[in-house]
């Protein structure tokens, strides 16, 4: 913080000069210079020579980091529990709808083993259905397409 706009523009030009990006700003009366990225003030530290706060200030960084990458993975784990949850819900349904129309017995024995799998293993991934039937992830999810395709017709 200083108090003339040709001082905060003088301290900018000799931090600048050092390959460290500042900006300016005016407060009130009186002019600030600041740094946005953290690259830049690690490199300001680093040259006044306040190794212990870079530690520190590091240190915060890459728990900030390490914290975000967490909720990041754990955001994306939730949502994919999200979808699996409504998609096990969704072809549990169309099953049970099959089986309360007696239409259930129409379906071949491929449709039957996977409606059967899917009954037993609603927790289960496609990926974890597909080990378990000896198929491909893609023939599961064209199986449980093919069933709740055949529901649907039932509920028309």
């Amino acid at each position: 913080v200083l108090d003339g706009a040709s001082r905060a523009e003088a301290v900018k030009a000799l931090l600048d000069s050092c390959s460290i990006a500042a900006k300016t700003a005016q407060r009130g009366e009186k002019h600030v210079v600041y740094l946005k990225l953290g690259e830049h003030i690690t490199a300001l530290m680093a040259l006044t020579g306040a190794h212990a706060t870079l530690l520190d200030y590091e240190n915060v960084r890459a728990m900030k980091d390490l914290r975000n990458n967490v909720n990041r993975v754990v955001n994306c784990e939730s949502a994919n529990l999200g979808k699996l949850s409504n998609a096990v819900a969704r072809q549990r349904m169309c099953i049970d709808k099959l089986m309360r129309d007696d239409r259930f017995r129409l379906l071949n024995d491929d449709l039957q083993a996977t409606a059967y799998a899917r009954l037993d293993h609603p927790e289960a991934t496609l990926r974890e259905l597909a080990d378990i039937l000896g198929i491909s992830k893609s023939g599961v999810s064209h199986r449980l397409s093919r069933i709740e395709a055949m529901a649907n017709d039932v509920a028309e």
